[in-house]
Order: C-alpha cells, then sequence, then structure tokens
C-alpha cells in the first residue's frame, strides 16, 4: 500500500486522516478482528452461515476491507488504506472457498440499502466476479438490481474481473453502464513479471454497449491485511500479498470515499465523470486501461 499510495500520487499525511464520516458498504468473505481495522467495521452480516459474529474464512474480504480503510496500526502506517478513517459495512456473500450465489448477492444489496437510512452508505465495492457465483440463473435480475441502486444515488464499484487478456473478457456485473468499472495496471511496476495484473485483467470490445473499463489502479502483489491474523506465533504475519482486479476495485473505493470526504454534495454521476477525467493516460489502447490509472491527487485538486 505504501507503493500504491506513491503511485497514487496520495500525500502520506493526509492519508492518516482521508475518509473521514464516509461509509463504504464491502460484499466479500467478510472480515476478521484485524487490529489495522478496529472500530472500522460498524455492521456485519453474514449471508452465508447466518454467524453473527464477524468473521473471514477466506481472507480475501479483510484484504479489501484494509485497503480501503485498515489504519496501519501493526506496520506504523506503511500498509494503511486509502481512506483509513472511513467506516465499513461488509456483508459476507462469498464462503470459505470464495464461491457465492445471486440469491445472497441480492439479500446483501437490500440489506445495505435498508440500513442506509442509519448509516449515509455512498459507496458499494464489489471485488468479485461473475465467476464466483455458482447459480448464475439470476444474472439478470442482479444486473437491474444494481442499476436500480446507482439510480437511488450509491456509487457502485465494480472489478472487471481476472478473466482477460481477450477481448470482452470483463465480468458480466461490471458492463454496465451505471458503475465503475475497475481493471488493473501497475504502470512502470512489475514489468518483467510474468504474472503480473495486467495480463489476467478483463477487457472491454467494440462488442459491448459502452466502453470499459472505466478505469485501472494497481493490482499486483498489494501488502494489505492478512484475514488469518491472530498474533500467536511467530509465522503469523499482520499482512499479506494478494492481486487481482478486486485489490485495484478497492483502491478506487477508497478514492472514491476520499472525494466524498472533500465534497459530501457529488452525486455518483459527479463521481464517475471525475474518476474517469482525472487519471493518466498510460498510452494504452481503451479496453485495457480505459480512461487512464485513477490520481488520488489530481482528483483531489480543486475539491478542497
Amino acid at each position: 500500500m505504501y507503493r500504491v499510495r506513491q503511485q497514487l500520487q496520495a500525500n502520506d499525511k493526509e492519508c492518516n486522516t482521508g475518509g473521514t464520516g464516509t461509509y463504504v458498504a464491502v460484499l466479500d468473505s467478510g472480515v476478521s478482528n484485524h487490529p489495522d481495522l478496529y472500530k472500522r467495521v460498524i455492521e456485519f452480516h453474514d449471508f452465508v452461515q447466518e454467524k453473527k459474529e464477524a468473521y473471514d474464512d477466506l481472507g480475501h474480504g479483510t484484504h479489501i476491507c484494509g485497503i480501503i480503510a485498515g489504519d496501519g496500526t501493526l506496520s506504523e502506517g506503511r500498509y494503511a488504506g486509502i481512506a483509513p478513517k472511513s467506516k465499513l459495512i461488509v456483508g459476507k456473500v462469498l464462503d470459505c472457498k470464495g464461491n457465492g450465489d445471486c440469491r445472497q448477492m441480492l439479500n446483501a444489496l437490500d440489506w445495505v440499502e435498508r440500513i442506509s437510512p442509519e448509516y449515509p452508505i455512498r459507496i458499494i465495492n464489489i471485488s468479485i466476479g461473475i465467476g464466483n457465483t455458482v447459480h448464475n440463473r439470476n444474472i439478470q435480475i442482479l444486473k437491474n438490481r444494481l442499476n436500480s441502486l446507482w439510480e437511488k444515488g450509491y456509487v457502485l464499484v465494480i472489478s472487471a474481473g481476472n478473466n482477460g487478456p481477450g477481448a470482452n473478457t470483463l465480468s458480466e456485473l461490471a458492463e454496465g453502464e451505471h458503475c465503475i468499472c475497475v481493471g488493473c495496471h501497475d504502470g512502470d511496476f512489475f514489468k518483467n513479471f510474468p504474472k503480473r495484473c495486467e495480463m489476467y485483467s478483463g477487457r472491454g470490445g467494440s462488442s459491448l454497449n459502452s466502453k470499459k473499463p472505466d478505469v485501472v489502479a494497481p493490482g499486483t502483489e498489494i501488502i494489505s491485511c492478512n484475514g488469518f491474523y491472530t498474533g500467536i506465533g511467530q509465522g503469523n504475519r499482520p499482512y499479506c500479498a494478494k492481486s487481482g482486479t478486486s485489490m485495484a476495485t478497492a483502491i478506487v473505493s477508497g478514492c472514491v470515499a476520499r472525494l466524498f470526504e472533500a465534497n459530501p454534495q457529488l452525486t455518483n454521476n459527479d463521481v464517475l465523470s471525475l474518476i474517469r477525467e482525472k487519471t493518466v493516460d498510460l498510452k494504452l489502447p481503451f479496453e485495457k486501461q480505459g480512461y487512464g490509472m485513477v490520481n488520488l491527487r489530481k482528483l483531489l485538486t480543486g475539491m478542497v
């Protein structure tokens, strides 16, 4: 995350307080009791096993939460997230193998909308692709539900998926016009690394109704919170590295939280326009980079 903040031209001092007053819903594999997320998670609901206490038996969701809102307590701030003062609403929709179904996701989306009067949730982070959905008969119902949430003002930040690099390989959830579709690219980093995220990031194509992805963000070997950290045992490390469009998506959600902190009056369409406009052009084909690499400094310029 230290490297990511440098790439996004994020001011470290500002990052330590970024995200104040913002609420992000994370629909993923859950969240563990990690010290970097202390008092960040204010609501948790398990749509898989209906457990009452927060947990993460896959580790993916905790990693995502750390990228968005981890405060870097165990690393003296080095691995802090993009918006460490933001609050998290976490719905567990994936099981220990990363599987889920449309019904669980639909129930989670209903839950987010239902509790929004109590918590001013503006952002929904969906760092999972259609490949994680076992029963996809209701995928169109799910896509319609996502569109309705956008119409109600939510910002949907959805991963492009990891099925690239061919054309038209986006996650079905991210194809719609009414979302921020995030692919991954690491700029000048990991150029000689064969497993860098740009090699498998989902891409759009001419057959799609709208051009996607919207933007890209770093996604290779992102170090964030280890969902299985207990603080016991010499080999039990508080952080771990994960790669994929999931990580890139969480980075963009953190940037959106910072935007809302700077100007709460923004609409989701305002945010989408800013995210697309305030990027760094990587000089790549649109289906690979969208409008470019997200850049936090450019996003916040003139906001405060």
